[in-house]
């Protein structure tokens, strides 16, 4: 079929396994060749809750060949809903994962790096955001771990219980690690959780686990964003700086007035980061320009990230 043509939509996650419950995204892959019809489709299904991972037909190829086992994910559990001509139903078929995920499985502490923005004593029911990175972070590992031992597993759970196993946790700290999604998803809705357990310190020594050969530190007040490696990871480590500093998220007036709208429309949205990650200049040369002191929280950003 040729690629000028495609529109193809899959559901996946949790909806396609049948374990929806409250904390469950609803997940859709929208792959559409016409700009303009993507933007329609992808908003017209945000309209109604869902969780939208947008494609054009070159850069899931791009995917598809580097061998992501999102779309081994996509092969094993998605559900096809509409693909005229079978664009993507073939490329599904046609996939196979790599031969090993060692390397991903091992990077994936660069997505707990950001964690080291927050104090070991802090509450991590105080410290959201950290719930998330560590989440992200354990998640990823999961997957890729188990790949490399023959075994795709997407459910959270299932990773939580298998990850434990491999890296034996205690009972305290399994249950830490499955609570991360529900701490996820209170931080993404900016809502307050009535109570969870543990302490920061306690996600840096699970983490340190996981992952023997990085242990997690603390960061100064003042350190500066890092580049970690992907524009995912340096990204999530600005959003950690914000909000380490100012005890919480920024306000729209904060951010507009700073200048950091650009770089926080990608923070809200996971998504764009694969391909949008240029359009804002993140990078080594505009990294530096992010710092100092945050001891006076109004006006914040227009003074420290411009």
């Amino acid at each position: 079929m040729n690629s000028a043509m495609v529109e193809s939509i899959c559901i996946f996650g949790s909806v396609a396994r049948a374990t929806v419950d409250e904390l469950s995204d609803k997940d859709v892959l929208i792959v559409v060749s016409d700009p303009a019809r993507r933007i329609e489709l992808s908003n017209s299904w945000q309209s109604l809750g869902w969780s939208v991972s947008a494609y054009s037909p070159k850069r899931f190829d791009a995917i598809y060949r580097a061998g992501s086992l999102f779309v081994q994910h996509l092969r094993l559990e998605g559900q096809v809903v509409s693909d005229p001509g079978g664009w993507l139903t073939q490329r599904l078929h046609r996939y196979r994962p790599k031969r090993t995920y060692t390397l991903e499985a091992q990077n994936s502490v660069s997505l707990a790096l950001p964690i080291e923005r927050f104090v070991d004593d802090r509450p991590i029911q105080a410290s959201l955001l950290a719930a998330d990175l560590a989440y992200v972070s354990v998640r990823n590992f999961g997957v890729c771990e188990l790949a490399d031992r023959g075994s795709y597993t997407f459910d959270y759970d299932h990773i939580v219980d298998a990850v434990s196993d491999i890296r034996g946790l205690s009972p305290y700290e399994t249950k830490l690690v499955r609570s991360l999604r529900l701490g996820k998803s209170n931080y993404r809705s900016d809502k307050q959780l009535s109570h969870f357990d543990g302490s920061i310190g306690d996600l840096k020594d699970i983490i340190g686990k996981i992952f023997p050969n990085r242990r997690l530190r603390t960061l100064p007040v003042e350190a500066r964003p890092r580049c970690l490696g992907t524009g995912y990871s340096s990204l999530r480590d600005i959003e950690a700086t914000v909000v380490s500093r100012l005890g919480r998220l920024p306000t729209i007036r904060e951010i507009e007035s700073g200048g950091l709208m650009p770089v926080w429309k990608l923070v809200q949205r996971p998504s764009h980061y694969t391909w949008s990650i240029r359009q804002v200049g993140l990078s080594h040369h505009l990294l530096p320009t992010f710092g100092g002191n945050l001891s006076e929280k109004s006006n914040f950003l227009a003074k420290e990230f411009l």
